[in-house]
């Protein structure tokens, strides 16, 4: 009886021992909720504020039906897009699908299929295609840089330049 106490102290120790020694990831399993809004600031400062029909959270957090606003000196930037994903401190904030631009003058207007944010360089990037519209001209064309205000903004290869007199 003495043996089978003292094994059995052994099995739950070295059980304890390996449950204590386990990592647990991120995230055990995935959550999801209805509509919600995320916000991002950095020394209390609010950057951007995305709402959503449905956001999901597994690696990162995914946003479906996304919408909301980027903010900066000159105001906020409307933004929208099918779709929405960042990392759990809303960095590496990415957009995809339909995704539309206005800046906070409302006098540029971007179309195009992603967007990053590119927290790093402070740009807002993208390789594919792109449709700037504006009072002075649309410009339709390949590849992105734009600052963070949208004061500069760079479409990388232009295809079809239209000015305001030929609309």
């Amino acid at each position: 009886m003495g043996g089978s106490i003292r094994a059995l102290r052994i099995i739950t120790a070295c059980a304890l021992l390996f449950a204590c020694g386990k990592k647990e990831g991120r995230f055990s399993s995935s959550e999801s909720m209805e509509e919600f809004t995320a916000r991002r600031t950095r020394r209390g400062k609010l950057l951007w504020e995305i709402s959503g029909s449905k956001m999901i959270r597994e690696d990162q957090i995914s946003v479906t039906g996304a919408s909301g606003f980027f903010y900066g000196e000159d105001g906020k930037m409307f933004l929208k897009a099918d779709r929405a994903s960042f990392s759990e401190d809303g960095a590496g904030l990415e957009l995809e699908g339909n995704v539309y631009f206005r800046d906070s003058a409302a006098k540029s207007e971007l179309y195009m299929d992603n967007l990053k944010w590119d927290e790093r360089q402070q740009l807002y990037v993208t390789d594919n295609r792109v449709r700037q519209v504006s009072e002075e001209a649309v410009i339709l064309g390949t590849g992105l840089r734009a600052d963070k205000e949208l004061n500069r903004v760079e479409i990388l290869n232009p295809e079809v330049v239209s000015s305001a007199s030929s609309k």
